[in-house]
């Protein structure tokens, strides 16, 4: 499930250095991103008014997906846009980049947000730690991910 950004695959840009690794986070959708340490990546959501929640969730799904996920810091930027910025940890940026890519591109096809799973809060739980590769109990017991990935 390699993901090409900027030519390179997450494994490639974890061994690589930070920079690389911001560059990777930056290629993606509606992002923008920059080492801010040797062992830190401010990635930005860039809609406009993001850091407050006023946008569609699909503009900042998968941001608020992998704060939760990996209880990173998160804050709005005040200046400007009111973007949402997300603190991505160097040492953790492979694991953080294998679950951007299981994520995937497209909010509204996840997989456990289908017809079938509507209203079927255990099945919808089962295909979300299946496709994002965490136990089902982990997925259970994280509140603020379950509300990221919409599952109710």
């Amino acid at each position: 499930m390699a993901r090409e950004v900027c030519g390179l695959t997450a494994t490639v840009v974890a061994a690589a250095d930070v920079y690389i690794a911001a560059r990777w986070l930056d290629e993606l959708w509606n992002s923008s991103a920059r080492a801010t340490a040797p062992d830190e990546i401010e990635w930005r959501c860039r809609t406009w008014g993001s850091g407050v929640g006023r946008c569609d969730w699909l503009d900042t799904a998968s941001f608020v997906a992998v704060a939760a996920a990996f209880e990173l810091r998160s804050w709005r930027s005040h200046c400007g846009r009111d973007e949402l910025v997300v603190l991505v940890p160097f040492d953790r940026f492979d694991e953080i980049a294998d679950f951007i890519v299981r994520l995937g591109d497209e909010p509204e096809q996840w997989e456990w947000l289908t017809e079938e799973l509507q209203g079927d809060r255990n099945g919808q739980v089962a295909m979300a730690a299946e496709v994002l590769g965490i136990s089902a109990s982990a997925l259970a017991a994280n509140d603020a991910l379950l509300a990221a990935l919409r599952i109710r």
